[in-house]
């Protein structure tokens, strides 16, 4: 084979491993936010565990005591609104999680801009032109954000 053919197969194979790469640090990213989807459904399982054996033993419990100073109509009202507010704490913090995560388009649009400022990094010049003068391409949030693209 000759100089170039070489150094051809070689791009190639570069390239290749400069995707597969891509491809690994995204999924490593969909991976995280699985994990982060993962603990708030187990937050909110907590929560509906909670409530669920509260109000079937703590609730008996909680209703003979205070019946012993309250009317029973009073304890009952006081341990039902006390398991109600410990759920809802609970299903704010299993929200608050949620809202944290990162969606999957916003992911992609981050690994996808850092790659092209990658690039325009390494093969821009001084005056920050790619190549022979050539205008560096748009990030990806300016393409999607065209009004050509989205008709």
């Amino acid at each position: 084979m000759g100089k170039w053919s070489r150094r051809v197969q070689a791009l190639g194979h570069s390239a290749l491993e400069v995707v597969q790469a891509e491809v690994h640090s995204l999924l490593e990213d969909f991976q995280s936010t699985g994990r982060g989807v993962l603990k708030a459904l187990v937050v909110f399982l907590a929560a509906g565990a909670f409530v669920f054996w509260g109000v079937g033993v703590l609730t008996a419990a909680a209703v003979a005591v205070l019946a012993l100073w309250l009317a029973l109509w009073q304890a009952t009202l006081v341990v039902f609104l006390a398991m109600i507010l410990t759920a809802a704490g609970l299903g704010w913090w299993g929200w608050r999680v949620i809202q944290r995560l990162e969606g999957p388009t916003t992911t992609v649009r981050r690994h996808v801009d850092d790659h092209i400022g990658w690039w325009r990094g390494h093969l821009a010049d001084d005056r920050g032109r790619l190549g022979r003068g050539a205008s560096p391409r748009p990030s990806v949030a300016e393409v999607m954000e065209d009004e050509e693209w989205q008709e």
